[in-house]
């Protein structure tokens, strides 16, 4: 399937924005219910797992690095990088109509939607 430029552009906005509405409303949820860094919640799933307990909790953190925490301290440059990732997805996406597919635009929101999340 084929897209306008018009049609694209308020397809990868909608995704784009929803999304992110999505992930910064969960993450003031989170953190309005916990409090800030290393708050557990009171809620607890638990069950007998072959051998031990299993329990699940929600628990806050930050991550002040890339993935895994590597790269701490350098939150500057990783928000500018995906600043940048996010430019590129723009310029490839219109400026080049190299994505004029609705799979292509579709996945391309979400990763935009991803690295403006964080």
């Amino acid at each position: 399937m084929t897209l306008g430029p018009r049609s694209q552009a308020v397809l990868f906005g909608a995704v784009v924005a929803g999304l992110l509405w999505i992930d910064l409303a969960t993450k003031a949820w989170a953190f309005e219910s916990l409090g800030y860094e290393h708050r557990t919640s009171d809620w607890a799933w638990e069950s007998q797992f072959l051998w031990g307990r299993l329990a699940i909790t929600f628990q806050t953190s930050f991550n002040r690095g890339a993935l895994f925490g590597w790269g701490q301290g350098w939150t500057h440059w990783f928000a500018g990088l995906s600043v940048v990732a996010v430019g590129g997805i723009l310029y490839w996406l219109f400026a080049r109509q190299a994505a004029r597919s609705l799979p292509v635009t579709f996945c391309l929101a979400l990763i935009a939607a991803g690295a403006l999340g964080n």
